[in-house]
């Protein structure tokens, strides 16, 4: 049985590619991002950024790699503004510059999402008698963010060596609830996590005999300082910090699981995204010329 997200056709890449030639007449400026299928999401946070800039629509180009084609050619058009996410971009010496290239500074835009204000008015929604100082006595953010962060420290530490080694191996990619349980207890699949550290480290051997799991994993430590949980807070996926969040207030606070997408563009609706002052403001310096 297919899903009705399935079941929709799908645009082409020509289409893609061409639909903003349509929306001159109602966009002040075209932006475009890399996912089609973030775009209602994409549109409300831009919306609240640029709120003096009429913005009808968004456009999503199926991957970076498209992103980045497109920008190339429209360099100096101040109608158009490209985003992408950092990924480890930033890490792997891959960052393209560009002024009409705007590369967020966490892992993705998921990542903006977890703002303390925005989780309250969640689960307010869900339950609207429940008290907030219940919430703030029994829900501590700081700490469940320093728990999340724990949680996936040693697995992106893992999908950054893949990346950087080029060892041909799915990644961040991977769902979280792969290698992490999701559910009333959240807790570390460690076979899971045993496999893939096995997997790597056959990659490893096949390039160098004397590479070691132990030993890359210290090297990307001291080459990109992330010794500690503060260093890699920002290339955590955005993904798993959500979904993480997501299983979490659930569970506490006996809510009815929704969709991931929902609870997302739900968070977007109730953040005010002033981690995001950073693009609005290069990018309104790079429209107004300075």
């Amino acid at each position: 049985m297919i899903t009705v997200e399935q079941s929709i056709p799908t645009k082409s890449e020509a289409f893609l590619k061409g639909i903003d030639i349509f929306y001159t007449q109602f966009n002040d400026v075209n932006f475009y991002i890399e996912d089609e299928y973030q775009e209602n999401f994409y549109h409300s946070i831009l919306k609240k950024l640029f709120p003096e800039i009429r913005l009808e629509k968004i456009f999503p180009l199926r991957g970076k790699d498209n992103v980045l084609e497109k920008s190339k050619r429209h360099i100096g058009d101040k109608k158009k503004i490209f985003i992408v996410d950092k990924d480890f971009d930033d890490l792997l010496n891959k960052k393209v510059i560009q002024n009409n290239l705007f590369y967020l500074t966490e892992y993705s835009i998921e990542n903006y999402l977890l703002d303390e204000k925005a989780i309250l008015e969640y689960i307010i929604e869900e339950k609207p008698k429940i008290k907030k100082r219940y919430i703030n006595t029994n829900f501590k953010f700081d700490k469940t963010f320093n728990e999340c962060c724990k949680t996936f420290h040693e697995l992106t530490l893992l999908h950054l060596l893949v990346q950087y080694k080029g060892l041909g191996l799915q990644n961040t990619s991977l769902p979280p609830e792969k290698f992490v349980q999701l559910n009333n207890v959240i807790c570390l699949k460690n076979s899971e996590i045993n496999k893939y550290k096995i997997e790597i480290e056959n990659k490893l051997k096949a390039i160098d005999k004397r590479f070691t799991l132990k030993s890359q994993i210290q090297k990307i430590k001291e080459l990109f300082s992330l010794k500690n949980i503060k260093d890699i807070i920002k290339h955590i996926p955005g993904k798993y910090l959500v979904k993480y969040f997501k299983c979490k207030i659930e569970h506490f606070f006996s809510l009815a699981s929704r969709n991931i997408d929902s609870f997302n563009f739900r968070l977007a609706k109730a953040n005010e995204f002033t981690k995001l002052d950073f693009l609005k403001i290069s990018v309104n310096s790079y429209l107004s010329g300075k």
